[in-house]
């Protein structure tokens, strides 16, 4: 956490930065796991409210760089709430349990060579996050179907850290040359974002390839 308060500084004294509200909650599921909020004592799905689990709160510490929540219960007790490759899980009393849904395994990088590492993890934990049943979402909570600009350039993230394979089925399933998501606007750099997509899974044979070329001629 010292690490990460340390290089945030620097960055903000490196770089413009604008404060935000300090809003004390996480998201935990990467890439295709169920997706839950950490807030206040409570773990709830991100996609419907339901209440996983719900503890009786004394202090907390929150963690970003390390996917963790530290929580010190009333009773005297201490659990961990943590993330990593394999999946998520709540660690209480040196037992580590599985929360179900989340054994969909990721790659979760070090960054150790470059100058924000910590920073990095978290901007990575923002891309995986937004990855729901595959399809990479600008974010999950305003948008249910991504958008081929935003997916392109998460998609250049997700090469570069091992990522990849997680948004493959729904790269694969792609069968417009445009998304249509700008007020049903056919956007012309759809064309060249859903070409760049396919180019990681696949080659001129999938079918969506030949309809991009028609339209490019079109244009």
């Amino acid at each position: 956490m010292e690490k990460y308060q340390s290089q945030l500084k620097l960055l903000r004294s490196e770089f413009r930065a604008v404060d935000q509200a300090d809003v004390k909650f996480f998201l935990f599921g990467m890439g295709n796991r169920a997706k839950m909020i950490y807030q206040k004592g409570r773990l709830y799905s991100a996609i419907d409210s339901t209440i996983i689990h719900n503890w009786e709160l004394e202090k907390e510490l929150i963690v970003p760089n390390e996917y963790l929540v530290q929580l010190q219960l009333k009773n005297g007790g201490f659990i961990e709430i943590r993330e990593d490759e394999n999946g998520v899980f709540i660690i209480q009393d040196k037992k580590k349990v599985l929360l179900p849904g989340t054994d969909s395994p990721i790659y979760l990088p070090e960054f150790d060579d470059v100058k924000y590492s910590e920073i990095l993890k978290v901007l990575n934990h923002e891309i995986l996050i937004n990855i729901v049943d595959s399809r990479p979402l600008p974010n999950l909570f305003v948008y249910k179907k991504p958008w081929y600009r935003d997916a392109a350039m998460m998609a250049m993230c997700l090469e570069k850290t091992g990522n990849l394979d997680l948004i493959k089925s729904w790269v694969l399933s792609l069968n417009e040359p445009y998304d249509y998501n700008n007020a049903g606007e056919a956007e012309a750099d759809n064309l060249g974002e859903a070409l760049y997509l396919l180019s990681f899974f696949t080659d001129k044979s999938h079918p969506l390839v030949q309809q991009i070329l028609m339209e490019v001629k079109k244009t």
